[in-house]
């Protein structure tokens, strides 16, 4: 999440066409599990990306299983 929030703060320092850029981060640890599946962690990101881009962006979600 650090690494995240770091990211984050760099790319807040560009300009795009003289406009600032912005970043949305949705990221989720896990303890692997032999039931868990590939497709569940990555449907687990994209609901913390999604929860980014709602909560208006240019910010870090994390969720933890």
């Amino acid at each position: 999440e650090q690494i995240a929030k770091t990211l984050l703060k760099q790319v807040q320092t560009l300009k795009i066409n003289k406009a600032p850029a912005t970043l949305s981060i949705g990221m989720m640890t896990t303890l692997p599990t032999p039931d868990m599946g590939l497709e569940g962690f990555l449907e687990g990101c994209d609901r913390t990306l999604q929860q980014a881009k709602s909560d208006g962006g240019n910010c870090v979600i994390g969720s933890s299983t």
